[in-house]
């Protein structure tokens, strides 16, 4: 419906003249080509539309603007003037130009009417020169102004009396990279002001007089490399609910509590000192930061690698430590933290009305049991969490490594082997591998190639002990790393998996495209130093066991899966079966 009656009142619009420059309205590309190219602007023309989906050069004639005393609305989407405008109409109240061509805005453009400015990634070096005003301007963005260097009079930063715009609710500098100071005072005249967004600027210091801003909803300050810290006066912001300071790679530390934060985004940065009482919160993101040295990483933390003796209590403990203050939080990512075993809270259960909680991409093998306490949880990542398998007491290794074997067969396509291969801490492989081989080697049959329900093989090879297999040979002290060499085919190498302390089994799954008519391989145990030493698993491995993987094997999965959500969800609600 509402299609058709645009269309309709496209009609209407273009009954009214078949001359292009007589009509109200411009959003076709022929004619507002044959306006700026005939330089037939006239006073009847009060908005003009154009937005494309790709760059495209345009030669046109900004001169048509001169005619255009009527012009109320401007919107330029991807289009690249050959030319500049020395004229605009004063009675502009909307511009959205991206790609502006000029250095700056006409030196006799009158704002006075303008509430929404926006000439993201344009030539801007400054907007205007001298004083200006803007009575009812509410919208401004230049974000992506790499050249920007000025607002009015002062070169590098953004001048103070900005502050005059009194109804002006959205201020965008992202990106401006040239952008490097606020002004010392904000005015309290700009109470209106509810976004600002200053990501990726040169911003080195934020002043104290931001406290002014008593309107602020959102400050964003994602990728801010040179700022040095947040001053304590931003606790005062009572109405700051989103905080983003993302890639703030200098700032390790909060100010103070901020009772009103509802959204932090912490990703990436380098914090030192325990999270303060935010009881508000609702989201909070800790993604790829990492605030403690690297002991070790990747499955050297699983076999247990300690050749340097073990590191002071970092920092990086406290963060977490202080996230049971947080009791209102409904969603945390602790995604690609490096977090080790250990490095979660025991008390972690305590944040009752978490509902999402992200921890792929880290390196530990249990959780806290306290984790189950988190009754409100419905999104649980732990994709690419390497070795993550302890987490329900009440399922048996077995189901878990055949549920995971599932999950890989149902990927299909393979597309990226060293994501695919998962170390268990246990020295029983399960029955569910139904051809088995004492030692480091097994051999295979595979079906034909018309069998099309065979979708690939899986295997699971048990590691001996650390003690067993290597005794005290220094030499071998720098051994970290498996190859699997397949008979007439490729082989893989996992690198820096360390040495085994404890017994420890490898499951890996092959889709049935990188199988030939049999399959077989070897493990040899290496150095990730030098790729061209291997010796044979002699004494590493204790047995190897395989199994061919059908479709059949998913649809019995997806039953059991079923059954046991059924279950759950039974026991949650206190019914019987």
């Amino acid at each position: 419906m509402h299609d058709l009656m645009q269309e309709m009142a496209w009609e209407i619009v273009g009954q009214k003249s078949k001359e292009p420059g007589e009509r109200s309205r411009l959003w076709l590309h022929n004619d507002i080509s044959r306006v700026f190219m005939n330089n037939a602007g006239t006073g009847a023309i009060e908005a003009i539309v154009l937005r494309l989906l790709k760059l495209e050069e345009v030669n046109w004639n900004c001169e048509a603007f001169s005619n255009m005393h009527g012009l109320r609305l401007i919107e330029f989407d991807n289009l690249i003037f050959s030319s500049c405008p020395n004229f605009l109409p004063h009675s502009l109240r909307s511009i959205h130009w991206s790609w502006y061509p000029s250095k700056f805005l006409p030196p006799s453009f009158q704002l006075n009417s303008l509430t929404e400015l926006s000439l993201h990634h344009g030539k801007l070096v400054r907007l205007w020169g001298g004083t200006k005003d803007f009575p009812n301007l509410k919208y401004m963005d230049v974000s992506y102004s790499d050249k920007l260097t000025s607002t009015p009079d002062f070169t590098g930063e953004i001048h103070p009396s900005i502050a005059v715009l009194k109804r002006l609710r959205t201020l965008d500098f992202s990106n401006c990279k040239s952008t490097k100071n606020l002004p010392s005072e904000f005015a309290r005249q700009i109470t209106k002001l509810s976004m600002l967004f200053l990501d990726g600027t040169a911003i080195e210091e934020i002043p104290s007089s931001i406290e002014c801003l008593v309107g602020l909803i959102v400050l964003d300050l994602c990728d801010c490399k040179s700022l040095l810290g947040l001053p304590s006066a931003i606790c005062n912001l009572k109405s700051l609910d989103t905080l983003c300071i993302s890639g703030c790679s200098k700032l390790d530390k909060l100010p103070g509590e901020m009772e009103a934060l509802e959204y932090l985004d912490l990703a990436g940065t380098v914090l030192k000192e325990p999270l303060v009482m935010m009881k508000n919160l609702k989201l909070l993101s800790l993604r790829g930061s990492i605030a403690k040295p690297r002991r070790w990483s990747g499955l050297a933390g699983l076999f247990g690698i300690r050749k340097s003796p073990e590191p002071c209590p970092q920092p990086w403990g406290l963060v977490l430590s202080s996230l049971n203050c947080l009791c209102s939080l409904l969603e945390l990512d602790l995604s690609n933290c490096d977090l080790s075993e250990g490095d979660i809270p025991d008390d972690i259960g305590c944040l009752s009305s978490l509902r999402e909680l992200y921890l792929r991409g880290n390196n530990f093998v249990s959780l806290p049991a306290s984790i189950r306490c988190l009754s409100q949880l419905w999104c649980f990542n732990l994709e690419s969490a390497v070795n993550c398998f302890t987490l329900v007491e009440d399922e048996g290794w077995s189901a878990r490594i055949i549920s995971t074997i599932m999950k890989l067969a149902t990927m299909g396509m393979y597309p990226d082997l060293y994501d695919k291969y998962i170390v268990f801490p246990t020295s029983e492989i399960p029955e569910w591998f139904n051809v088995q081989s004492e030692g480091h080697s097994l051999n295979v049959e595979l079906p034909p190639e018309s069998c099309t329900s065979w979708l690939g093989i899986a295997f699971c090879v048990a590691f001996a002990d650390h003690q067993e297999n290597l005794g005290n040979s220094t030499f071998l002290d720098d051994f970290d790393c498996f190859r699997i060499q397949c008979s007439s085919g490729p082989c893989w190498t996992f690198e820096k998996i360390g040495h085994i302390l404890s017994p420890h089994i490898l499951v890996f799954y092959l889709p049935r495209d990188y199988c030939w008519e049999q399959f077989s391989f070897e493990m040899y145990y290496g150095t990730s130093r030098n790729l061209n030493i291997f010796l044979t698993c002699l004494n590493n491995v204790n047995k190897c066991r395989a199994r061919l993987v059908y479709e059949q094997d998913l649809e019995e999965e997806e039953l059991n899966w079923t059954l046991k959500m059924l279950k759950r969800t039974v026991q949650e609600y206190g019914c019987e079966l």
